[in-house]
């Protein structure tokens, strides 16, 4: 199962109106993306939008019920609103999920992704330091599928609105996570548009350096975008 980042409105996602990079890439070929039933809400988006706004109320009344939320969580939710994707792929995302332990942790990265990288200890240290509220410097990149366009946000668990349990945390968060950890590593710079350059590796390169080079670039770029519009970015998979 491949992964996809997605930066738009929760309406248009689960309403459907959006398509992954590589459809929209398709070089004049018809692109299908198949998706399990009961991904979306309604393809409707009016119907979509009235249960995002629902879930988005519930959320907001669950995290102010603990004192996790100052006020209500609040974007824009509407078609007019743009979106962007892009295709980091599991090996990429991964990568630079290590590459955030490792730093974080003060320790030598391994030279190659290792295949089960999920189960890598120094990540699930870090995951164990970050549940255990232990002071940790990217909490909001370990084992999280969604950022909401946050600032004060903890990071916490919950259903989405299709029921599927999901991690949250905080893009405001997430983006100073990702600045941080490309000063202290590959410094990779913007262009002029303020896109990032990337280089994506071939589909067989295990070389965490080049994976996680790649990755940071790619979600520094949706994630910086995701910011600009005040829009809550995704792990689609």
């Amino acid at each position: 199962m491949g992964l996809d980042l997605y930066a738009g409105t929760l309406t248009r996602y689960y309403s459907g109106q959006w398509e992954t990079i590589v459809q929209q890439s398709g070089n004049g070929e018809r692109t299908f993306v198949f998706r399990p039933p009961g991904s979306l809400i309604d393809a409707d988006p009016s119907r979509a939008n009235q249960q995002v706004l629902e879930w988005r109320s519930r959320v907001s009344r669950d995290l102010a019920g603990v004192n996790a939320l100052p006020e209500p969580l609040d974007w824009p939710e509407d078609l007019e609103q743009p979106y962007f994707t892009d295709k980091p792929d599991w090996p990429c995302f991964g990568a630079l999920v290590l590459l955030a332990a490792y730093t974080d942790a003060g320790e030598p990265a391994p030279p190659e992704l290792p295949e089960d990288w999920e189960q890598d200890p120094t990540l699930r240290r870090m995951e164990g330091a970050t549940n255990s509220g232990a002071e940790v410097r990217y909490p909001h990149l370990y084992f999280v599928d969604w950022w909401l366009p946050v600032g004060d946000l903890p990071i916490f668990n919950t259903p989405s609105p299709i029921k599927k349990p999901i991690r949250i945390a905080s893009l405001p968060h997430l983006l100073h996570h990702l600045r941080d950890l490309n000063r202290r590593t590959y410094q990779v710079r913007a262009s002029e548009s303020g896109d990032f350059y990337v280089d994506v590796p071939p589909r067989e390169e295990r070389s965490l350096e080049a994976l996680a080079r790649a990755g940071l670039a790619i979600i520094l770029q949706v994630a910086t975008k995701a910011s600009l519009h005040r829009l809550p970015m995704l792990l689609d998979y």
